[in-house]
């Protein structure tokens, strides 16, 4: 069943419209028509099963059936903070998977080593609104953007950082159980002496994920999987082995 966001949902019983640009993709694109069935989900935990009552192109007009809330699930607690990179297909790609596996929160920060370029905050919720509505997640990941490493750290005060480091040695960083945990990822060419020396000093655990030298994006899946499967099964270290 076709899926659509709707922010605001108001009272049962009233009618649910949707905005032009969601109406557009289901009338012009998906050719929905008065009578279908589809989902409404405004991306924090409820899901609207509804029919179609008026296929306008500009303001779909849509009669619920059922609602149900969706609690979030552990990977609501997890943060993944990640270097700024150039690459604006590889950053999408980022975005859109880290999504679909389940994150709470996704910072983009412009570390010492990030290639600079122009980043357009509305294409990068888009790409997060795309991919909540086709993995059929009820939640929309968090969004932010951090001018540095220092306000990456500092947005990120009361959880319990793991960075990924390529000269670390550690394979495994002890943390509380059930503790929120932020991710941290550099971007190509990783993070500078002076941003670990910053980490350190903040009670940061540094972890390698191997010989392999990653991309940045597959780095960030790599770290952002592990912490999934550690928090599903409530254990009290973050391993990377």
């Amino acid at each position: 069943m076709d899926r659509y966001f709707l922010p605001e949902l108001p009272p049962e019983g009233q009618p649910l419209v949707l905005d032009e640009g969601e109406s557009g993709h289901a009338v012009r694109v998906m050719r929905r028509r008065v009578g279908e069935a589809l989902e409404l989900v405004d991306g924090r935990g409820w899901v609207v099963e509804a029919v179609v009552a008026e296929a306008h192109p500009k303001r779909m007009r849509c009669a619920e059936t059922s609602r149900s809330f969706i609690e979030a699930g552990p990977e609501a607690g997890i943060t993944l903070a990640v270097g700024l990179i150039k690459n604006v297909d590889r950053l999408a790609f980022l975005l859109e998977k880290a999504t679909e596996i389940g994150v709470g929160r996704i910072l983009l920060f412009d570390a010492d080593r990030s290639e600079r370029s122009t980043l357009r905050e509305d294409r990068c919720r888009a790409h997060l609104l795309a991919a909540m509505k086709q993995s059929k997640r009820a939640w929309l990941p968090e969004f932010g953007l951090c001018r540095s490493t220092e306000d990456a750290i500092k947005a990120t005060i009361g959880t319990e950082r793991v960075v990924a480091h390529e000269v670390s040695d550690r394979r495994v960083v002890r943390t509380t159980t059930g503790a929120p945990n932020s991710l941290f990822i550099g971007p190509e060419g990783g993070f500078s002496d002076r941003e670990i020396e910053l980490f350190e000093r903040s009670g940061s655990g540094l972890v390698s994920l191997g010989e392999a030298r990653l991309r940045t994006e597959t780095a960030a899946l790599v770290v952002l999987t592990h912490a999934n499967q550690w928090r599903r099964s409530a254990g009290s270290i973050f391993s990377m082995a």
